[in-house]
């Protein structure tokens, strides 16, 4: 039976034989983009939060007029 293709040429056989399952669309690529590029064009400034929280408080403007995050069900941690 011989060894498996390798990931790249998997893609490039299903490219030859006009298989686009495995390939993005155009205009997804496009989309993505448009989304992405003024953020590496200008990134800004990351904003620090304490580690082991849900992030920092600016990022609820980002969901806000969605649902909120809720605190998973975690057991109760015995004190150190």
């Amino acid at each position: 039976m011989g060894e498996a293709p390798e990931p790249y040429e998997r893609l490039l056989s299903d490219a030859m034989q006009g298989n686009a399952s495995l390939f993005t669309r155009e205009d997804s690529v496009e989309e993505t983009w448009r989304i992405v590029q003024p953020l590496l064009e200008a990134p800004g400034d990351p904003e620090r939060y304490r580690p082991g929280t849900w992030g920092p408080e600016g990022a609820s403007t980002l969901v806000a007029g969605y649902p909120r995050w809720h605190e998973p069900w975690l057991p109760a941690r015995s004190p150190d």
